[in-house]
């Protein structure tokens, strides 16, 4: 199915405030429902829809003329979203719960092996940003790192929610589905699906000290605020490494952390307090010389 619909409740007038209004679009089915894609593109999605039956999932294969008016459909739909053929299909995929206004952290990696310190670092960012859900996005592969010996994708992603298990904690392979590399191709393809979601990307601050190392990180900084979670060890040196001082000027003191997801960014914040040992590139060399 191209797209679901999750059972959320409706946000209604003069029952409490802003965050308490966003908690029950955020909360637990009672009543109204949200799409999980509210700027769901819906011509690109009857477009990119009417492949998957030309090209192959019902239709007929060997009509050619079939074929060439479902592939014209599919460069219609790819132009609304910046791309090729794959961004046609990209238009369409569902991701988890969101609504206009709500504030979604963003954590990526790879987790493997996933860790209780991926947990404790999203509960942190979501209380102290007052953060409405969490995603964690399962990638692929991390450009930077040896991919040699990564575990599957389908066991890592099973992994995490089974250790997520929080019910505003999501846990995601977009990357694979929209067949993206890098996080910042991610997170325009998300400002471009989700443009009244106050997105922050959240990582480690051992993740800051190699942050000058991602493909475009001045303009991941420039497209969504940016949390780090304090680390033991690291957290000593991040800030003062070549992302912390070219984004010094960025910086938001810690008492204004949950103003961090609707500021206009550049904007980031420095959360303290975790310091987890835990690491999964030790969790995996230890695995390594076990296996040996």
């Amino acid at each position: 199915m191209i797209f679901r619909l999750s059972r959320l409740p409706a946000c209604r007038r003069g029952e409490g405030g802003v965050a308490s209004q966003r908690r029950r679009a955020a909360g637990d089915a009672r009543g109204g429902f949200f799409l999980t894609s509210m700027s769901y593109d819906f011509s690109a999605a009857r477009s990119a829809a009417s492949v998957l039956t030309s090209l192959g999932c019902g239709g007929a294969k060997n009509d050619e003329p079939s074929r060439a008016s479902a592939e014209g459909k599919i460069s219609e739909a790819s132009r609304a979203y910046g791309g090729g053929k794959r961004a046609g299909i990209a238009a369409c995929i569902a991701l988890p719960p969101h609504a206009r206004g709500m504030r979604i952290g963003l954590f990526g990696g790879t987790f493997d092996p996933v860790h209780a310190a991926h947990r404790a670092a999203c509960l942190l960012a979501m209380r102290r940003l007052d953060l409405d859900r969490v995603w964690w996005l399962v990638t692929p592969g991390n450009p930077l790192k040896d991919t040699r010996g990564l575990a599957p994708l389908g066991e890592r992603v099973a992994a995490a929610r089974a250790l997520a298990h929080h019910p505003r904690i999501d846990v995601s392979d977009l990357e694979a589905e929209i067949g993206t590399r890098y996080t910042y191709q991610t997170l325009r393809y998300l400002l471009r699906r989700c443009p009244h979601v106050h997105f922050v990307w959240i990582m480690g601050a051992d993740n800051l000290r190699s942050f000058h190392r991602w493909h475009h990180w001045r303009d991941i900084a420039r497209l969504v605020p940016i949390a780090v979670v304090d680390r033991l060890g690291p957290s000593l040196y991040a800030s003062a490494g070549v992302a912390g001082h070219a984004l010094a000027y960025a910086r938001m003191p810690e008492s204004a952390a949950k103003a961090l997801p609707e500021r206009t960014p550049p904007a980031w914040i420095y959360l303290h307090g975790l310091k987890s040992p835990l690491s999964s590139t030790a969790l995996r060399a230890a695995r390594a010389l076990h296996d040996e």
